[in-house]
């Protein structure tokens, strides 16, 4: 287990499930995506399994034949429809206010296509965040592979010691461990688990 950083330098966070809840969002997205090909929805029971693994991965087990950058522009024309369908993440906001009054930088590390995911931001009133993003199809491989972090430590100035990465799925957990940062995870086991956003936000106040 990694230890708190002694200075704390930035916090990357990732997006669905930690700031905004989209899955809802995102069934109808991919459904939309599948019903174009002729395959059957997956509807949420089937989405779930699948949920939050990356474009590369969405077009080896989703979308046989797909390329990244061809899922990516039919993620981006099906996504507005939806977006009425986001929620934000209790606590959230009053984080990003915390972090932001203490000028400890923020960066949005993230599977989710960049646009995507600004969409998502502007759509739960994050729109600060907007210009501080990484996404999947900014890198080779998504989380779990660690390159998507190193680019929020690249991005925010921060060293792999002195930052700390939230997020709520076992890749979040990995991806963070294998870039050497230390993991707060919401609901899943890491180096510090929480329940609840305002857990962080105590700490960091």
């Amino acid at each position: 287990m990694r230890s708190w950083p002694r200075e704390l330098q930035a916090v990357l966070f990732d997006l669905d499930g930690v700031l905004a809840n989209s899955f809802e969002a995102w069934v109808g997205v991919l459904d939309e995506c599948r019903e174009r090909r002729g395959l059957a929805p997956l509807g949420v029971a089937g989405v779930t399994p699948y949920w939050g693994q990356g474009i590369e991965a969405d077009c080896e087990t989703l979308f046989p034949g797909a390329t990244p950058e061809s899922l990516v522009a039919e993620y981006d024309e099906a996504f507005p429809k939806y977006v009425d369908r986001i929620q934000p993440i209790d606590g959230g906001a009053a984080l990003v206010q915390t972090l932001e009054r203490r000028g400890i930088p923020i960066w949005v590390v993230t599977n989710c296509p960049r646009a995507l995911a600004r969409a998502i931001l502007e759509a739960i009133g994050l729109s600060q965040l907007v210009d501080r993003v990484t996404g999947g199809d900014d890198v080779a491989r998504g989380k779990p592979d660690p390159e998507i972090i190193q680019r929020g430590l690249a991005n925010t100035g921060a060293t792999a010691d002195g930052a700390i990465l939230v997020g709520d799925t076992t890749n979040d957990v990995a991806a963070g461990a294998r870039a050497e940062v230390f993991v707060v995870g919401l609901g899943v086991d890491a180096d510090w688990r929480v329940e609840h956003l305002a857990q962080l936000e105590e700490r960091l106040r």
